[in-house]
């Protein structure tokens, strides 16, 4: 069995056939989190969730048939799926497909790089919480996929923002209990804002 991986973006060099089909056994995503902070994490979310939704709620306006297809199938095939690596690749897929759909090139490329900085966090919470989210999380993807089918671009994107507020709880959690819970909690501002330390 062979599933397409996203073309471009942070895991563009990840091995693919002339097809854009990779083999079974190619990770899809990264499995080792880049070196993010809490709040670096914290702040890649909140910029995702600006911009997953609108990219989420122009893809409930403008996909075709054939996109809406595609992410049927992921959403299928994550609901017969085993909380594991393939799950993982699976659930990043679908954020890939339904977000380049409702993309023009630079949101894309900006929301490339967001789930690229967020895509190890998520596998590794992902494969952390075993099955504790998995019916949770299956239950968001289709309700994000029913509003994109029915054209609402409303109910898209505000069910795409819930599953983000839920993924990033579930991420923290996870960060929190693999730190032994001694994670700074508040986010600092950025060095470069001109405030002392």
């Amino acid at each position: 069995m062979v599933d397409r991986a996203p073309s471009c973006g942070h895991n563009s060099h990840m091995p693919t056939a002339p097809n854009g089909v990779r083999p079974d056994n190619a990770p899809a995503f990264a499995s080792a989190p880049p070196p993010l902070t809490r709040a670096e994490l914290v702040e890649v979310y909140e910029i995702w969730k600006l911009l997953g939704p609108m990219a989420t709620a122009r893809a409930a306006a403008i996909a075709t048939r054939e996109q809406v297809l595609e992410a049927v199938e992921l959403v299928a095939l994550m609901r017969t799926e085993p909380v594991g690596p393939r799950w993982a690749d699976y659930n990043m897929a679908f954020h890939v497909l339904i977000e380049n759909f409702g993309s023009g090139p630079r949101l894309g490329a900006i929301l490339t790089e967001l789930r690229g900085l967020a895509s190890g966090f998520v596998r590794q919470s992902i494969l952390a919480s075993a099955d504790q989210r998995l019916d949770e999380a299956n239950s968001e993807h289709e309700e994000i996929l029913r509003a994109v089918i029915a054209g609402d671009a409303e109910g898209a994107a505000d069910a795409a923002l819930r599953h983000l507020d839920s993924s990033l709880r579930g991420l923290l959690a996870v960060r929190s209990v693999l730190s032994g819970g001694y994670e700074h909690q508040s986010p600092r501002p950025p060095a470069s804002c001109g405030l002392p330390p």
